[in-house]
């Protein structure tokens, strides 16, 4: 299985800054399914101090017949900003930007991302802002047995697990909201039939 970088990183802002640790006033900001990555650099290069947060996780997929493992946007669409949100707007709003962008509001404010859900998000995916791969087996009973990885701590939020395809989806709650995310699933072994 080859490991193909992906077009998209999770890391903080400042790569020789330390692992951040401040889970409050962060806001989200909305975009094309696509377009995170371009959105980052695009308020990367407007705001040169701005902290930003893409987090993403690892997948595995079938290129040409070969298993790879790849990295996608955890939250497809959107990324996070720590406190300048009006900041941040108002420079893509002067900037012409071509990127579709909303923020995330609630009752005509920004919405901000509960502290503890950041935290979690920032745990599970680590300092490099990557979910890693799950590891499980598969039982006889074709019942699938999670070693280890993030998939470990979700059990009672796992809602499905597509054996082929070494995905599962989880559902989680986030910004006052039920989020179904597709994250990597590595089968380490089956039964023999």
């Amino acid at each position: 299985m080859k490991t193909i970088n992906g077009s998209c990183s999770g890391q903080l802002p400042e790569e020789d800054a330390p692992f951040f640790t401040d889970f409050e006033n962060w806001y989200a900001i909305q975009t094309m399914s696509g377009c995170e990555k371009r959105l980052v650099t695009t308020l990367q290069v407007l705001l040169k101090r701005i902290q930003l947060y893409l987090p993403a996780r690892k997948v595995i997929h079938q290129i040409k017949g070969e298993q790879n493992i790849i990295e996608l946007p955890l939250f497809p669409g959107y990324i996070f900003v720590y406190k300048s949100i009006s900041e941040s707007l108002d420079a893509l709003e002067k900037a012409n930007s071509m990127i579709a962008f909303n923020p995330v509001m609630a009752n005509g404010k920004y919405l901000e991302a509960n502290k503890n859900e950041m935290r979690f998000l920032f745990e599970v995916t680590g300092g490099d802002g990557v979910i890693e791969l799950s590891k499980g087996i598969v039982m006889e009973n074709e019942e699938v047995l999670i070693l280890e990885g993030p998939l470990k701590q979700l059990k009672g939020k796992i809602l499905f697990i597509d054996k082929r395809k070494n995905k599962a989806k989880v559902r989680i709650k986030f910004m006052n909201r039920l989020l179904d995310v597709s994250l990597g699933l590595e089968i380490l072994s089956r039964p023999s039939s």
